[in-house]
C-alpha cells in the first residue's frame, strides 16, 4: 500500500473530526497499528486543530458562562457520563445534590437492589428507599446522600439523624453515601451501631463506579446487606 497516497486521501482529517464512517474508522485504526507515520500524522493534525482553536478563542460573556454551566448541570446521568466519573471522579463534585442522589440510585440498581428515589423535598434520612429480597427474608434500608465539597467531611450529627429514622421506622438498616469522607467522631460513633448503619465514603463510592463501568448488569453486592 502507498502510505503517502493514503495520507493525502483525507482520511486523517475525517478520522480526527469525526466524519469518517464506522468502516473507515476501523480501517484507519488497523492501519495506524501497522504504519507509525499515520499515528504521527493524526497527532500533528490534532495539535494543529487545538492551536487553531486556541488562537481564535474568545472569552464568553459572563451570562453565556452561566447558561453553559446550568446546561451542564442539567445534563442527564447517562451511562457514558457515569463511566466518565470512574476515570475523572472530580466531576462528581459538580453534581447537584439531587443528581448525586440519582447517581447513588443508579449504582445501587446496578447491584441488583430495588431502589425508590423519594421526593426532592423529603428530609430526615430517606433520600432513597432500598429493598432487598433473599431466601432469608425481605429487608428495607434508608439511604441518605450527602454531596459535599472535598474538604467538608460528614459529621456525627448526620449519622444520628439517619439512625433515628431507621430506629423510628423499625427498618433493617441505614446507609449514608457521600462523595467526601467522615469525621473521626462519626467513625467512632458508627462502630457502636455498625449492624444498622453503613458508611459509604468516597473510596467505596469509586468502587461502585468501577463496578458499574465494567458494563452489563451486576448481581454482586459490594457492601453488606443482611
Amino acid at each position: 500500500m502507498n502510505v503517502r497516497e493514503y495520507l493525502v486521501s483525507g482520511i486523517v482529517e475525517s478520522y480526527v473530526m469525526g466524519l469518517a464512517t464506522t468502516e473507515e474508522k476501523r480501517e484507519f485504526e488497523v492501519m495506524m497499528s501497522l504504519y507509525p507515520e499515520l499515528v504521527s500524522a493524526r497527532r500533528a493534525f490534532e495539535t494543529g486543530l487545538e492551536e487553531f482553536a486556541n488562537s481564535r478563542g474568545v472569552t464568553p460573556p459572563f451570562p453565556v458562562k452561566v447558561k453553559v454551566f446550568e446546561r451542564a448541570m442539567d445534563a442527564p446521568l447517562t451511562p457514558e457520563r457515569i463511566r466518565h466519573f470512574s476515570k475523572y471522579p472530580e466531576g462528581i463534585n459538580d453534581l447537584t445534590s439531587r443528581q448525586f442522589e440519582e447517581l447513588a440510585a443508579i449504582l445501587l440498581r446496578h447491584q441488583g437492589y430495588e431502589v425508590t428515589l423519594t421526593q426532592a423535598t423529603r428530609d430526615g434520612g430517606k433520600d432513597l428507599i432500598v429493598a432487598h429480597h433473599t431466601g432469608f427474608g425481605q429487608f428495607l434500608y434508608f439511604v441518605e446522600c450527602k454531596k459535599y465539597g472535598p474538604a467538608h467531611k460528614v459529621g456525627v450529627e448526620v449519622l444520628r439523624q439517619l439512625y433515628g429514622a431507621v430506629a423510628h421506622d423499625n427498618i433493617t438498616a441505614g446507609i449514608l453515601v457521600t462523595n467526601s469522607y467522615f469525621t473521626q467522631d462519626a467513625l467512632r460513633w458508627q462502630r457502636d451501631v455498625c449492624y444498622r448503619l453503613k458508611l459509604v465514603d468516597r473510596s467505596l463510592l469509586l468502587q461502585w463506579l468501577a463496578e458499574y463501568s465494567k458494563g452489563g448488569s451486576s448481581s454482586k453486592k459490594i457492601f453488606w446487606f443482611f
